[in-house]
């Protein structure tokens, strides 16, 4: 890619072996077999510190840290156990990273605080040419990238597969990642274990049965629905330990009509937002778990939306051993998801990000600053 050259690409395994063996993944991490990538930046390091010695405070962190997080440096394979499934096979192949250089400026690349396809290259040298035909069993689960500004500003690029984490996972894990930089211990000690979150045996599908009920008369009116993630970590029972490392968020969602998001108060909107988060129950999580492995899929509707809060993450709130995040963002915007970003620091607000044509954003954009 012009203006970016490659300076060291790596293998990195755990420091010494582990007995993790083979993860069970969930349904709920089954739906979520794709990449995702982000990106964080950094002001060039107040501790004089070199690009070499980042890369390889880097790397060190994670032979230290693939010790505790096995699975990441495993392999997906299909299940002994089950048919038409897969899991992680802990077997120690390792993960990928690059060190990379640009000769532009991080201020060249305008508001960092949305996303962007210049900022595909921050991960530019993880892709593996031909991705999208190379196994499943081949690919690392996780690829990061470390790269340096022309003056002296950091990027670091994540590059993972989402079944492994979700937002929540990611965060601690780049806390503990940010810890072994510096050379401090772990912030939270993680738990792959997601067996927690089997389906029943046999399915029993008694909130997302009435659910499908109703699809059909709610497809003759014209509804929109918004579908918004909702960790379920503390709503199940036995609830998962803290540290819990694996993918918890399930989908609740509120539906209103055009006629009513046209006529109605604000208020009314968000009662139906606070009553899909209140039928969340240990039930509909599970009613959830048990529909995904009756289905083998994901629902989708083409009249809704996923509104996803990244801003609550605190991905930005991380100190690595070259210095604090400036702030953390994803590479790309995908269809269907509406992304709520934080605002510029000690400014307060929120970047509302997503993906439509350029007639509707026009429209959309119009909407949305009314008074």
């Amino acid at each position: 890619m012009e203006g970016i050259e490659l300076v060291e690409k790596a293998v990195i395994t755990p420091e010494k072996s582990t007995t993790q063996g083979q993860i069970f993944l969930s349904n709920i991490d089954l739906g979520l077999v794709v990449y995702q990538e982000s990106v964080t930046f950094f002001d060039p390091p107040s501790n004089q510190m070199s690009f070499s010695e980042a890369f390889n405070r880097l790397c060190h962190a994670l032979r230290r840290l693939l010790v505790p997080y096995a699975f990441l440096a495993g392999r997906l394979v299909p299940s002994l156990d089950e048919n038409h499934r897969f899991e992680i096979d802990c077997n120690g192949a390792g993960v990928l990273v690059a060190a990379a250089k640009t000769h532009r400026k991080l201020s060249e690349f305008g508001d960092l605080l949305a996303p962007k396809p210049d900022f595909r290259q921050f991960v530019a040298f993880v892709l593996q040419e031909g991705e999208e035909d190379i196994d499943l069993k081949d690919k690392p689960l996780l690829c990061i990238q470390l790269t340096q500004f022309g003056c002296g500003s950091l990027a670091l690029a994540p590059y993972y597969n989402h079944c492994t984490l979700d937002g929540v996972s990611v965060r601690d894990f780049e806390s503990n990642l940010a810890a072994f930089t510096r050379g401090d211990d772990l912030t939270i000690l993680p738990k792959p274990d997601r067996t927690a979150l089997k389906a029943r045996n046999p399915p029993k599908l008694q909130n997302y049965g009435r659910h499908g009920a109703l699809h059909q008369r709610w497809q003759r009116r014209k509804f929109q629905q918004c579908c918004f993630h909702v960790d379920a970590r503390k709503i199940i029972s036995p609830q998962l330990p803290d540290g819990f490392s694996g993918n918890a968020l399930i989908p609740g969602f509120a539906r209103a009509t055009v006629k009513e998001l046209t006529e109605d108060e604000d208020s009314s909107h968000i009662r139906k937002v606070q009553e899909g988060i209140e039928r969340l129950d240990d039930e509909y999580v599970r009613s959830g778990i048990d529909w995904l492995e009756v289905n083998r899929g994901v629902p989708r509707r083409e009249d809704s939306f996923s509104l996803v809060a990244w801003w609550r993450l605190g991905l930005d709130e991380q100190l690595f051993a070259w210095g604090r995040v400036k702030c953390a963002i994803p590479v790309v915007v995908k269809p269907g998801l509406v992304m709520l970003l934080p605002g510029p620091k000690n400014e307060g607000g929120l970047s509302v990000c997503l993906e439509l044509p350029e007639d509707h954003m026009e429209e959309f954009s119009k909407i949305m600053m009314e008074e």
